[in-house]
This record gives structure tokens, C-alpha cells and sequence, in this order.
């Protein structure tokens, strides 16, 4: 069986396809009034890319992948 202590130490779980990423980000924080809250993460392309997109995205998470216009970091716009 694998050792998935060790694997959440070196990887995180990508919450947008569910493999496990050595090269994750944060796109989430989740807080909670009681209780612990959590993180989210994901794969940096595309899933990162996918989570900015969305409405509930962090500020900090669009202005990394998306440009002004909701396209992505970087892509050329017709």
C-alpha cells in the first residue's frame, strides 16, 4: 500500500482532476467560523487556470492566470 503520509508531504491532491501534483498552487482558502477551514489546490495547467476562471476565485488567483479580459495569463486574443 502507499505511503500517503509521506506522498501529501512532497505532493498535494488537485481538487479540479484528483492526481496528485508535486507542482500545485493554492487556489482556495476556505475559512470556517468554527472549526479548522481548509486549503484547496491544484495542478498549475490547466486546472489553476480552470479554478481562476471562476467566480468564487481569489483576487490574487485571477491576477496570476487570467488576464483582463477572463482569458488566459499570457494567450493571444482574436
Amino acid at each position: 500500500m502507499q505511503d500517503l503520509v509521506g506522498l501529501s508531504r512532497s505532493r498535494k491532491l488537485c481538487c479540479e482532476c484528483g492526481e496528485w501534483s508535486a507542482d500545485a498552487v493554492l487556489v482556495q482558502v476556505i475559512e470556517s467560523g468554527s472549526g479548522p477551514g481548509g486549503l484547496l489546490y491544484a495542478c498549475r495547467a490547466p486546472c489553476a487556470v480552470i479554478c481562476a476562471g471562476r467566480h468564487c476565485a481569489p483576487d490574487w488567483l485571477r491576477a496570476q492566470y487570467l488576464d483582463d479580459s477572463g482569458g488566459q495569463a499570457g494567450e493571444a486574443t482574436p
